[in-house]
């Protein structure tokens, strides 16, 4: 994983092998980069250094040395450094290598044993990054940054999408369903069918109610005047024979009075 300017062994060789990275590079630069590949090859595997050491490397093959092995004037005193310490590392005996290499084993382990482990994290990390690599992480700065860029640009772009489905949305609720038609999608004329359905259901059950509601009213003005005819042609009660006696002999009494 990349972090705070490193790059893993992966990615730098994934940059490296580029033809995009040494595609517009200043020569003196590429010339550079490629003498730093060249003398890190240790840090990649067997497979990425056969890559490198071959005509296949786009920056070995673009900033090779020009006119059988002269490179140009303004870079000769840059580039004999670099081929003085190839020729010294070549004449090296392997014994005299792996000499050296086991003393720095031996001290790095001494070392390590004294060193707190918080010390040796940040040293691991020092390591993880050869000299040389500058250029690399400004390459990868500008990766992230168009990266970032373009997920901004999605951003705004999905924001915008959704503000227009919500007016196309909202002019359908509102009434307008030709201008709806012509301006949205299928499954916004779907949902256009689906609230007009609902409408159209809830008007419905709406008039049915106002239906009912009136037969009720009707029903009972029908029981009123009903009332009222039978109260008005209710006949006048029956007499029992001993009330009718009763009151003939109250009349004959007040006939005698007068």
């Amino acid at each position: 994983m990349a972090e705070e300017g490193r790059a893993s062994t992966t990615e730098l060789y994934s940059i490296v092998s580029s033809r995009k990275f040494a595609a517009g590079m200043h020569p003196k630069i590429g010339r550079r980069m490629m003498d730093v590949v060249r003398e890190n090859l240790g840090m990649f595997s067997d497979k990425q250094q056969r890559h490198l050491k071959s005509d296949e490397w786009a920056l070995g093959a673009a900033f090779k040395e020009r006119g059988g092995g002269e490179a140009e004037p303004d870079e000769q005193d840059a580039e004999v450094p670099a081929q003085d310490r190839r020729g010294d590392s070549s004449e090296r005996s392997g014994d005299e290598r792996q000499a050296r290499t086991r003393t720095f084993q031996e001290r790095e382990e001494k070392d390590k044993e004294k060193r707190p482990p918080k010390e040796e994290r940040a040293r691991k990390d020092d390591q993880a990054e050869p000299e040389g690599w500058t250029e690399v992480g400004v390459a990868r700065g500008q990766g992230d940054r168009a990266r970032r860029e373009a997920i901004q640009a999605e951003e705004r772009a999905r924001a915008k999408r959704r503000a227009r489905e919500r007016d196309e949305q909202d002019a359908m609720m509102a009434g307008n369903p030709a201008w709806a038609t012509r301006t949205t999608s299928a499954n916004n004329k779907e949902r256009w069918l689906a609230v007009e359905a609902e409408n159209a259901k809830r008007r419905e059950q709406e008039q049915e109610e106002k239906k009912r509601k009136q037969l009720e009213e009707e029903a009972d003005s029908s029981l009123l005047a009903l009332e009222r005819i039978g109260q008005a042609a209710a006949p006048e009660p029956v007499m029992k024979p001993k009330e009718k006696e009763k009151e003939r002999k109250g009349k004959k009494e007040k006939d005698k009075e007068k």
